[in-house]
């Protein structure tokens, strides 16, 4: 059976669903943030707010868990975890343990741009996507009471023939705007699993690798090891007139 065409399919939906879910923690994150560093500045001079300040380098932390499960509306695959369970319980060790992981600060990164640049352009992108669409496949409903369909200062559908024009215009408009919504959306799943899922840590990956000398000598094909048995034996070296030393 055959895969349903793109435009019937649940993934423009899937896509718009991911981009318009980006504004309430993009939102909340910005008030966050913006509260932070007013309360954390104000009280730097008093040293107070200085834990304030530093508690911003943990705030990508739970953006990048929240990130993790909505990627999931547009990436079927598994969104790992990507930091480490601490050795050792309580705070101090947690925050050690969190501080020097590239992933605590590929997180931040994340957060930052997301609060700042990306739930905004979502947001845009999913508003335009459908209801500047919908605006014009509809004008024939105010057209035909009497009324007009403004759809931005100074411009409206007024007439029978500008809302007859204006039906196909829309329909074009949203099949475009399924095809924006998913490639943004696509685009920014994309950013947001390579910075805040597990494969992207290599650093995490490499430290916690044990080093096992089995393993490794697994790698070493038989004939390397061999030819370097027979170079370094004593009959060898004195075939190639090198003295031993003493």
């Amino acid at each position: 059976m055959g895969r349903r065409p793109f435009l019937v399919s649940a993934w423009p939906w899937r896509a718009w669903t991911y981009l318009a879910t980006a504004s309430l923690p993009g939102a909340l994150g910005l008030s966050v943030l913006a509260a932070d560093l007013a309360v954390g500045g104000g009280l730097a001079k008093a040293l107070i707010g200085l834990p304030i300040l530093g508690a911003l380098a943990l705030a990508g932390i739970p953006m990048g868990r929240l990130e993790r499960w909505r990627l999931r509306l547009i990436d079927p695959r598994p969104a790992a975890d990507p930091h480490r369970r601490p050795a050792r319980r309580g705070a101090g060790c947690w925050l050690a343990t969190r501080g020097r992981e590239g992933a605590t600060w590929r997180e931040l990164g994340y957060a930052v741009v997301f609060v700042t640049l990306l739930w905004p352009i979502d947001l845009a992108a999913a508003l335009a996507a459908v209801v500047v669409p919908l605006a014009l496949i509809t004008s024939p409903l105010p057209v035909a009471l009497g009324a007009h369909r403004g759809l931005w200062p100074g411009v409206a559908i007024s007439t029978p023939l500008q809302a007859a024009a204006a039906v196909p215009a829309g329909l074009v408009l949203l099949v475009g705007g399924a095809y924006l919504v998913t490639a943004l959306a696509a685009v920014q799943a994309g950013l947001a699993r390579r910075l805040l899922t597990a494969p992207a840590n290599l650093d995490v990956q490499r430290r916690d690798a044990p080093i096992s000398h089995v393993g490794l000598g697994a790698r070493i094909p038989h004939s390397a090891v061999r030819k370097f048995r027979h170079v370094t034996s004593p009959t060898s070296a004195a075939a190639a007139g090198v003295r031993a030393l003493p």
